[in-house]
């Protein structure tokens, strides 16, 4: 397999970015608020909407970086540098759902609970707010299990090699 350099270089990259974009997301955002009408405001709060877009992006690239080692890899363990970008992928996937399905479906709850007057449309709209969470959390289940065994893949296909090879490995296991 012939593996252009140019997406390599492209690989490398995303990879780089995704170190930057993953500490933006665990250390310049802050946690949203607990209180339920403090979160009925997120969906104006500019620097909430910037993070929702800065982990979709985050997403993306990961899954680029992780395809051009998956290509690298391919040669020496196609199983599990295949399997490794596979559940990369879906890590991806479902994150970047996640994350629309806040922007697009629970934003508009949020506004329309917000704009409402009449207590029983705001009673209905408060309780399916509260419930988002029974989709949002299997998503970062997929999330969270698809990441580790992307990780475990990634670190199995290095395991047989020297040095750096060695080094990367085991990082990707632990």
């Amino acid at each position: 397999m012939n593996i252009s350099p140019k997406f390599l270089r492209l690989g490398s990259i995303c990879c780089f970015i995704t170190a930057i974009t993953t500490l933006g997301i665990h250390l310049y955002f802050k946690d949203p608020p607990e209180d339920f009408e403090q979160r009925i405001l997120l969906f104006r709060n500019k620097t909430y909407l910037v993070n929702r877009w800065w982990v979709i992006a985050h997403c993306s690239l990961v899954i680029v970086s992780m395809w051009a080692f998956a290509l690298i890899q391919f040669k020496k363990a196609p199983g599990f540098s295949g399997l490794g970008f596979l559940f990369f992928a879906v890590f991806g996937i479902a994150e970047i759902t996640r994350q629309m399905y806040v922007l697009y479906y629970l934003n508009e709850l949020r506004e329309q609970y917000f704009m409402t007057a009449d207590p029983v449309v705001k009673q209905g709209l408060k309780q399916s707010i509260t419930s988002a969470g029974l989709l949002a959390a299997p998503l970062f289940g997929v999330f969270i299990f698809s990441f580790g065994l992307g990780n475990l893949c990634y670190g199995l296909s290095l395991f047989d090699g020297k040095g750096f090879d060695r080094l990367l490995s085991l990082s990707f296991i632990i």
